[in-house]
């Protein structure tokens, strides 16, 4: 969703892009220490943007920076750029489309809005840097080590036993901003919905594909499973730049 764009200084990018060139000969992967909390992928590590900032800032030492701001589009959207500056007076950037949140109370919409800012500079600090963060081993040595998860045992025979006390659950980030979160029933009949528009549904449905399951000819139900689905979803719905 990332969209690099043309050198915004008027002397190019010639020296940030050999500086980056060689931060990349020693950085390219980011080791993963956030974990799923729910749905289908619980258990799975991810990058948060913690781990992410730790690599980029190793970028200093070839006087490579970065910052980041918002602007308002319209009434309902932000879009975040990201910018990666070089100590010559070059930079490059990249944006990125945030909804606002429009529905629960205001304290909430902050922190969802919060939460949708923290993943658009994760992805925009991934791509002007070149990092991997996708699934499976990382390249770099510092990997997590997903692959080694061992297989779940099997369940054993279920017994009775007391109700359990509510316990709280630490997490590295919101859950509701985590995009790898299982959606709830009524999410994915949102994501349906706005899948079988009358008028752009065909379009939308043709733009998840591409961007989720760009192997395949079909989607199903059980398909639209992630938080990051019902993101993406909203965000074409609301004709956000891509």
């Amino acid at each position: 969703m990332s969209n690099p764009e043309s050198p915004s200084s008027s002397q190019g990018w010639k020296a940030g892009a050999k500086a980056l060139s060689q931060f990349q000969k020693n950085h390219h992967g980011v080791a993963k220490g956030g974990k799923v909390t729910g749905g289908p992928r619980e258990g799975s590590k991810y990058a948060t943007l913690k781990d992410i900032l730790a690599v980029a800032a190793k970028g200093a030492e070839w006087g490579l920076s970065h910052t980041g701001q918002s602007r308002l589009v319209g009434d309902n959207l932000l879009v975040w750029r990201e910018v990666l500056h070089h100590e010559s007076g070059e930079s490059v950037f990249t944006e990125h489309p945030i909804a606002i949140p429009e529905k629960g109370l205001p304290g909430q919409r902050q922190q969802d809005l919060g939460g949708a800012i923290t993943y658009a500079r994760k992805y925009c600090i991934q791509a002007l840097y070149g990092l991997y963060a996708d699934d499976g081993l990382d390249p770099d040595q510092t990997s997590y080590g997903d692959a080694a998860r061992p297989a779940p045992a099997p369940a054993p025979s279920p017994k009775p036993t007391p109700a359990p006390a509510s316990v709280a659950v630490e997490k590295s980030e919101s859950s509701d901003s985590d995009p790898q979160r299982a959606l709830t029933d009524k999410e994915k009949e949102l994501c349906k919905t706005i899948l079988q528009d009358p008028k752009n549904g065909k379009e939308w449905k043709a733009e998840f594909m591409k961007r989720f399951y760009p192997s395949r000819d079909k989607l199903h139900g059980e398909d639209l499973s992630r938080k990051e689905h019902l993101d993406f979803l909203m965000l074409l719905k609301s004709g956000a730049p891509f």
